[in-house]
């Protein structure tokens, strides 16, 4: 176990953004196959006093009292024969975990980004959509369990994830610890000059995202695993009109230690 503070990255670079689907940026570079994008890029993440466990693959965030704060700013030059893309982009977040012995844990994390200028529409904000047309899907933390991948893009955008989980299971077996927990997910953005974004549909969320969920989690453990069962609505303007296409339903998964 360790604990980590501040830290920071500096670092500048030259990427390829290949084009999807033949997607375009208008009115420059009609009908190349990669687009070449020079940024310098400066990250800063604050997580005070959080504990850490390392294991031989990763790394495990056990949390923290304090409240983690991310912030990662990138500027994109137009430089001859490195750079097409003159942009500036700036996204966060913050996190904060409450313990309550009634209420159990409540998280909640706000996050948001802009950016500016001249961008392929990959350095633009795809909102992360977890929901898959068919089967049964994974539940993903600070995502949206409603929405397709690559439904919505943004180019300002602000949202909020929370959720609660009571600390009393219903029982407790050795395989079995169920406990029961609700989410709810909310984003608003919207993406200007989405016209010069070419052979590629998608739509911001000018009137606000929102989906709720019920979860149930534990419902089997092994070891420091617990699976359990989540449902998950989608409601509000982007609500579609077939209730099927609304809600998803998720195995959980959580490491407990």
């Amino acid at each position: 176990f360790f604990q980590s503070n501040l830290g920071y990255i500096l670092g500048i670079g030259q990427t390829d953004e290949g084009l999807a689907r033949g997607i375009q940026f208008y009115p420059q570079l009609p009908a190349i196959l990669c687009l070449l994008v020079f940024e310098t890029i400066a990250y800063i993440s604050n997580s005070r006093k959080e504990k850490v466990m390392r294991t031989v693959r990763r790394e495990i965030a056990l949390g923290t009292k304090y409240p983690i704060v991310f912030l990662n700013i990138a500027k994109g030059f137009e430089v001859e024969d490195f750079g097409e893309y003159d942009f500036t982009r700036i996204d966060f977040s913050a996190s904060k975990t409450f313990k309550s012995r009634v209420l159990g844990n409540i998280s909640a994390k706000v996050q948001g980004g802009w950016v500016n200028g001249e961008f392929p529409l990959s350095k633009s904000f795809a909102y992360q959509g977890s929901r898959l047309e068919k089967g049964l899907g994974i539940s993903t933390p600070n995502a949206f369990e409603t929405m397709g991948v690559n439904e919505f893009y943004a180019t300002q955008y602000v949202g909020i994830f929370t959720s609660q989980q009571f600390a009393t299971p219903f029982w407790i077996h050795r395989l079995s610890e169920p406990r029961l927990g609700f989410s709810y997910n909310a984003t608003i953005g919207t993406f200007e000059d989405s016209e010069r974004h070419q052979n590629v549909m998608f739509s911001d969320t000018e009137k606000g995202f929102f989906e709720g969920g019920m979860i149930l989690d534990g419902l089997y453990r092994s070891g420091f695993s617990h699976f359990g069962v989540g449902f998950f609505y989608r409601h509000g303007p982007y609500a579609n009109s077939d209730w099927k296409e609304n809600y998803a339903l998720k195995i959980t998964l959580k490491t407990i230690l």
